[in-house]
C-alpha cells in the first residue's frame, strides 16, 4: 500500500500542482497536552497524523485542498481558511482533516510559498 505522501504527490503530479510535502505522525506528548488543553478524550484529537503541502501560491492552495477533498471524505466541522481570513499573528494557511483510505485521520494543512 502507497503512504498518504505518495498518493498525494501522484495526485497533485497529475493536477499540474508541485508542491513540497511532508508527513509525520503527532507525538505523543503533543497529543496528550492538546487532550489536556482542550478536555478531551483521545479520539477527539483529529491531527494525529499530519501533512504539510508547501505549494507556489494561494490559487495553488485552494486548488490542492479540492483535489484532497475529491479523494478522500472531509471529516464535518474540520476545515479552517486561515488564508482569507489570517490569525492575529498573520498565520495564513488552509486546515481540513479527512478520513484517508485505511480509516485514520489526517489533518492536512497547505500554505504558500511567500
Amino acid at each position: 500500500m502507497l503512504s498518504i505522501k505518495e498518493k498525494l504527490v501522484g495526485i497533485l503530479h497529475q493536477s499540474g500542482i508541485q508542491a513540497d510535502i511532508s508527513a509525520r505522525p503527532k507525538h505523543i506528548y503533543s497529543i496528550y497536552r492538546k487532550m489536556v488543553r482542550k478536555n478531551v478524550p483521545f479520539d477527539r484529537v483529529t491531527d494525529v497524523r499530519g501533512v504539510r503541502v508547501i505549494v507556489a501560491d494561494e490559487p495553488s492552495c485552494y486548488a490542492a485542498l479540492g483535489y484532497i477533498h475529491a479523494h478522500w471524505r472531509p471529516i464535518p466541522g474540520e476545515f479552517d481558511d486561515y488564508i482569507a481570513g489570517p490569525k492575529d499573528n498573520f498565520y495564513r494557511s488552509l486546515h481540513t482533516s479527512v478520513m484517508y483510505d485505511d480509516g485514520n485521520r489526517w489533518k492536512f494543512r497547505f500554505a504558500h510559498q511567500k
